[in-house]
C-alpha cells in the first residue's frame, strides 16, 4: 500500500484474494477497508469480490448489508449475479426463517436464463424448509430437482432426512435410504446421524440402534455428536443401561478415559455441537456452498488420543438418570471415566 512503484500495487486479483480470506474468517471490517482501497485505486469489482463480499457480510450475520449489496447488484447488472450469490442470500433468509422472500428469490433463479440452478441452489432452499420444519416443502424440492435433471447428492439427502426426523418420520427416513441405496449415492456420517437423530426424538431407540450397526457395517465410524445423541435419547426414556452401553463403546475397552473439558471446538472434523445432528449437517450444508446456520455451540469432553467427544448434555444426562434411579454404583463408574487420567 505504501509502495509507490506500480508493479508493486495490488491488483484485482491480489485483492480478491484479500477478500476471501475476509470471507473465511468472517470479518466484515477487514473487508470493507479492503473494498475502500480498492474505490481509491480505481480498479472495478468483478464478480468475484462481491461474491466475496455478500459471503462476509452472511457469515457475520450483517443481513442489512448483504441485502443492500445484493439489491444493488440486482439493479445495476454490472458485474452480473453469479448462482453463488443467490444461494447466499437464500440461505440467509433461512438463518431467518424468511420463507416468503427465500422461496421469491429461488423464483427469480428459475426464471433467469443467464443463470442455470444447480444442485447446490436447492440445497440452500432444503436449508430453508429445515429451518422451518417443512415436510412437504422439502418433498417438493426433491421432485422440482428431479424434474430438472438435476441429481440430488449426499448433502440434499442429508438436510431432507433432517427434516424428516424433526417430523418423527421415521418409516419416510428408511424409504429415502433405499433410495439413496438405488441411485448408488452413499449417506455419510451426516446422513446416518440425521436418521438417527430423527429416531431418538420418535423415542425409537431400536431403530436407531440399527441405524447405528448399519453405519458400522460402512465402515463409518460413528463419532461423538452420535454416541451423545444416543446417550440422550437413551436417558430420555430412562434407559440408562442402553445409555451406558453406548457410553462404553464411545470410551473403549483400552485407554478410554475421557480427559478435562474442553471448550467449543472444531477437530477432526467432528462438531462439538450436539443439538442432534445440528452442527454436523450446517456444516455438511456449509461446506457444498450453503451458509451454515448459527448454533450455539455447547461444551464437550474428549476421548483421548481419539478426538471423540461427549456433550455435557449427554453427561449430564446420565448423571441425572442414575441419581433419579438412586443407581450409586452406574453413577459412580460414569464418573469415574470422566475424572480418571
Amino acid at each position: 500500500r505504501n509502495s509507490k512503484s506500480p508493479e508493486l500495487q495490488p491488483d484485482l486479483i491480489t485483492y480478491n484474494s484479500a477478500l476471501a480470506v475476509c470471507e473465511q474468517a468472517g470479518d466484515a471490517d477487514s473487508a470493507k477497508q479492503i473494498l475502500s482501497m480498492i474505490s481509491k485505486s480505481k480498479i472495478s469489482l468483478d464478480s468475484r469480490s462481491y461474491t466475496a463480499l455478500l459471503g462476509t457480510y452472511a457469515k457475520c450475520n450483517d443481513f442489512g448489508s448483504a441485502k443492500s449489496l445484493f439489491d444493488s447488484l440486482r439493479k445495476s447488472k454490472a458485474p452480473r449475479l453469479s448462482i453463488e450469490m443467490y444461494t447466499t442470500m437464500i440461505n440467509l433468509y433461512a438463518k431467518t426463517k424468511s420463507v416468503k422472500e427465500a422461496e421469491e428469490l429461488h423464483e427469480e433463479l428459475l426464471r433467469r436464463t443467464d443463470i442455470r440452478p444447480s444442485v447446490i441452489s436447492f440445497n440452500s432452499l432444503l436449508n430453508v424448509y429445515r429451518a422451518v420444519g417443512s415436510v412437504a416443502s422439502a418433498e417438493k424440492v426433491m421432485k422440482d430437482m428431479r424434474d430438472m435433471r438435476l441429481c440430488p447428492d449426499v448433502v440434499s439427502y442429508s438436510v431432507f432426512i433432517d427434516i424428516l426426523g424433526r417430523a418423527g418420520k421415521i418409516s419416510r427416513i428408511q424409504e429415502v435410504l433405499k433410495e439413496m441405496q438405488a441411485e448408488n449415492i452413499a449417506p455419510n456420517i451426516v446422513t446416518f446421524t440425521s436418521a438417527l437423530n430423527g429416531c431418538v426424538r420418535k423415542g425409537d431407540l431400536d431403530s436407531a440402534t440399527e441405524i447405528l450397526e448399519e453405519m458400522k457395517l460402512r465402515n463409518l465410524k460413528p463419532n461423538g455428536v452420535t454416541y451423545s445423541t444416543l446417550i440422550q435419547g437413551s436417558c430420555a426414556r430412562g434407559d440408562l443401561d442402553r445409555a451406558i452401553q453406548f457410553f462404553e463403546e464411545l470410551v473403549g475397552t483400552t485407554n478410554g478415559t475421557i480427559k478435562s473439558p474442553v471448550g467449543p471446538s472444531l477437530r477432526n472434523g467432528s462438531s462439538s455441537e450436539i443439538s442432534g445432528s445440528n452442527a454436523m449437517l450446517e456444516r455438511e450444508v456449509s461446506v457444498h456452498g450453503a451458509v451454515s446456520q448459527g448454533s450455539k455451540e455447547q461444551p464437550t469432553f474428549e476421548r483421548q488420543n481419539h478426538g471423540m467427544f461427549l456433550s455435557l448434555s449427554a453427561l449430564r444426562a446420565m448423571i441425572q438418570t442414575s441419581a433419579k434411579s438412586g443407581d450409586a454404583e452406574s453413577l459412580s463408574y460414569i464418573l469415574n471415566n470422566i475424572l480418571s487420567k
